[in-house]
């Protein structure tokens, strides 16, 4: 039974295992480079707000470049109402949306981390008393047994979490660089995030690897795992924390996202080009609000034998219907 602070602290205690060679920070790698091409275009197509969404890092795989163009461009997350007057606890307005529920959730946990880091300095559980629900009887619970089980003041110390801490040091211009948390007080840094349900869905893992790399850019720290507390969604009665790796599988695919993200850029700036010129090449700025007024989508669909993927994919109506199939 473990808090995320207790999940941390037996990492930190196990983190001479499976020791590996920077990653995040490493130049050779390939990403840094990659996202100072896409700035070069950003300024020569006069793209004003040049930030886009680190989705399109955890976007899954595609035989095109399909499911980046619209990781980049479209809003496809459908929202669910929530039958229920209390969660955890918790009093909840009737007929409040799953997502505006996830963020409450987020508020709920950040205010327990707040308390927590609090005990953590005095190792007094008397610090969580104002957490409120079963959120606060989780952590209250698993304090006492931090204490007990894990004394010594000092290793509990290096289990303080950085809340909601800006990853954005280098100027990766990404949408939502904050996760809920990092374990950063140790030799080696940890992930936090809280979810509603268990995060099964397929881009999680790769939005951790997004996270884990950017932290360590920005840090000069290895970050090789998340650790993730989540509820028992729709029912609200229990909390759970799990640990997950980042694999170099996981880092790879995302500097294989963003090549194809540069590559996205690069035939977008060829067919605005070619379309404003009428083929001639020209130097002149065009000027655009986003990136998502000027990326073009690649034209055509996956040949069929080509479309494994396709089944998984949030985007596949979407893509479908514009792409010229129903």
């Amino acid at each position: 039974m473990k808090t995320p602070f207790v999940e941390y602290q037996l990492l930190e205690l196990s983190s001479s295992e499976g020791v590996r060679s920077v990653r995040g920070y490493n130049e050779r790698i390939g990403i840094w480079e990659k996202f100072d091409e896409i700035r070069e275009i950003a300024d020569r197509v006069g793209i004003r707000n040049r930030k886009f969404r680190k989705d399109i890092l955890a976007a899954g795989p595609c035989p095109g470049l399909w499911r980046i163009y619209y990781a980049a461009t479209a809003e496809v997350q459908k929202d669910v109402r929530v039958d229920a007057t209390e969660y955890l606890g918790y009093h909840i307005e009737p007929g409040i949306s799953r997502r505006a529920l996830g963020i409450m959730f987020d508020d709920w946990v950040a205010e327990a981390n707040r308390h927590y880091n609090a005990f953590l300095e005095t190792g007094d559980p008397y610090c969580l008393k104002e957490v409120k629900g079963i959120v606060g009887a989780y952590y209250r619970e698993r304090a006492n047994t931090h204490c007990t089980v894990m004394a010594d003041p000092k290793q509990r110390a290096k289990t303080k979490l950085q809340i909601k801490p800006d990853l954005r040091g280098h100027d990766l211009s990404l949408h939502d660089l904050t996760p809920d948390g990092v374990f950063s007080e140790g030799a080696r840094a940890a992930i936090f995030e809280a979810k509603l349900s268990h995060p099964r869905y397929r881009e999680f893992p790769h939005e951790m690897a997004v996270y884990a790399i950017t932290y360590e850019r920005t840090y000069s720290k290895d970050a090789d795992y998340a650790i993730v507390l989540y509820t028992d969604y729709p029912i609200g009665k229990r909390l759970f924390t799990d640990k997950e790796p980042v694999l170099d599988s996981q880092v790879h695919e995302v500097s294989s996202n963003i090549e194809r993200f540069l590559r996205l850029a690069q035939l977008s700036e060829d067919a605005v080009r070619d379309s404003i010129m009428g083929g001639i090449r020209t130097r002149i700025k065009l000027g655009h609000g986003s990136w998502k007024t000027f990326l073009r989508r690649p034209p055509g669909l996956p040949s069929q034998n080509e479309r494994q993927m396709c089944p998984s994919c949030k985007y596949r109506v979407k893509c479908y219907q514009e792409g010229g199939e129903s």
